[in-house]
């Protein structure tokens, strides 16, 4: 009996540690999503990208029923992030940097835009937001880098001759001139139908004497105003 008891705490302490492990649930540290030519997309950068995104979409759909899947967000996420991995690659590819004085700048932009005041102001946004500064100072780099080797590569593929720009406004040249355009106004001087010789001749006097007070130069809408029986009268007879 002496002799187990001597060999069972030992027997234990020997034993425990090699079975430990097994008896503990698994604890993933870390989780691969994806290589992108040899750049390893980490669980943790999806993590970070979309609980911003999740907690916008549960604050917009707080008044509808459901709420966003975190499966289907982590996956659209993820294809965002191999999309933005492959243009950050084409822009290391052609020497496209973007410098700590561009980001700043931006960000400055940024502040004014939202009228944000001060640099506590703008640290209280951020952490309401669930961002840290450098976090955000690193995806502003990555957004504007995207920026110059996309405008880089579309410009690249628009090369425009002479000869074509030619033929386009020629083709389409009707769209680049103005028809001519004139603003109308008009004296009516009524006559009803069965008029009498007498009233017809004494509404032509009135006619030929607005004629000739216009042919003397005098204001077109004031005579009008004046002298018409048109229903825009009140507006010097303008008709647009």
């Amino acid at each position: 009996m002496r002799l187990f008891g001597k060999v069972f705490p030992l027997f234990l302490s020997l034993i425990v540690p090699l079975i430990w492990p097994a008896l503990l649930p698994a604890v993933v540290v870390e989780k691969v999503m994806a290589i992108v030519n040899g750049d390893i997309l980490t669980l943790t950068e999806v993590q970070e990208q979309s609980v911003p995104l999740i907690r916008r979409m549960v604050m917009e759909s707080s008044e509808r029923s459901g709420a966003p899947r975190v499966d289907d967000t982590q996956k659209m996420v993820l294809e965002r992030l191999i999309d933005q991995r492959l243009q950050l690659q084409e822009a290391r590819t052609h020497g496209i940097t973007t410098s700590a004085a561009e980001v700043d700048a931006y960000l400055e932009d940024l502040k004014k835009n939202a009228n944000i005041k001060s640099n506590e102001d703008f640290q209280q946004v951020l952490a309401k937001e669930g961002l840290a500064l450098p976090k955000l100072k690193k995806d502003v780099e990555d957004h504007l880098t995207i920026l110059k080797i996309v405008g880089k590569e579309v410009r690249s593929k628009i090369i425009i001759s002479e000869p074509e720009v030619r033929k386009a406004y020629e083709d389409e040249i009707d769209k680049f001139v103005e028809p001519t355009q004139v603003k109308l106004r008009y004296i009516l001087i009524a006559l009803p139908r069965d008029a009498s010789p007498e009233a017809t001749s004494e509404e032509k006097k009135k006619a030929e004497q607005v004629l000739l007070k216009l042919r003397k130069g005098e204001d077109f809408s004031q005579v009008a105003k004046e002298n018409s029986a048109g229903p825009m009268a009140d507006l010097g007879g303008d008709i647009g």
